[in-house]
């Protein structure tokens, strides 16, 4: 059986697999050396297996690692977004194993989580009306204020084409919510803005090989 809390703390150990704030994250050679060492220690007769059984398996444990890290990131996203509910106690306390060990993670996520990554607002003179759009950590959020001024009179057939146009926005908005796989996208959206260059380009390679290795393989 593999042993996951012993794979976490071999990887803990070695920073350069998962701080991508050091300069040792960018050495490829340095990471896949690492990668190496922890196949040795987690599987036996290590030194006996060929090249391409060494990669087999050195691929096997970076997906258990993708699996792990996503799991640390889903679950503290949900502690977040629930912080609520359990002051006023609504939300029972629910397994998580293995997440106080890759509490070492929190430092990737910063000092503090940013509850919106864009606002940006648009103003119609006409009406007085204010539309913000507002994008956080998990989904996109539109949310619609109106401040009628009071010494005008408000008609609802009397829309302008940038409200119509954002209403339109509204409803495809709302539609795309719905679609569960657009969601789990949107879900590592935060994870993708924390890369640089180099990252990006590595992690949209590693995207293609898989769904290359599920559709064609």
């Amino acid at each position: 059986m593999f042993d996951t809390e012993k794979f976490i703390k071999e990887v803990q150990s070695r920073e350069c697999i998962w701080n991508a704030n050091i300069d040792e994250y960018n050495d490829r050679e340095l990471r896949r050396k690492a990668w190496e060492d922890i196949g040795s220690i987690m599987y036996e007769g290590w030194e006996g297996f060929g090249e391409n059984k060494k990669n087999h398996k050195m691929e096997e444990l970076r997906n258990k690692w993708k699996h792990l890290r996503d799991y640390f990131v889903r679950e503290k996203n949900k502690t977040d977004n629930l912080k609520y509910k359990v002051e006023v106690g609504e939300v029972k306390k629910r397994k998580t194993p293995f997440l106080d060990m890759l509490s070492f993670l929190e430092i990737l996520r910063g000092t503090k989580r940013r509850t919106s990554n864009i606002q940006a607002r648009a103003t119609s003179p006409e009406s007085n009306n204010s539309i913000i759009i507002e994008e956080n950590n998990n989904y996109s959020v539109l949310n619609v204020e109106r401040s009628l001024n009071t010494n005008a009179k408000s008609n609802e057939n009397d829309s302008t084409p940038f409200q119509e146009c954002f209403l339109k926005y509204m409803n495809i908005l709302e539609q795309n919510n719905k679609d569960p796989h657009l969601n789990f996208l949107l879900s590592i959206l935060p994870e993708m803005r924390t890369m640089n260059e180099r990252q990006l380009f590595e992690f949209k390679f590693e995207i293609m090989k898989l769904i290359k290795t599920i559709n064609y393989s």
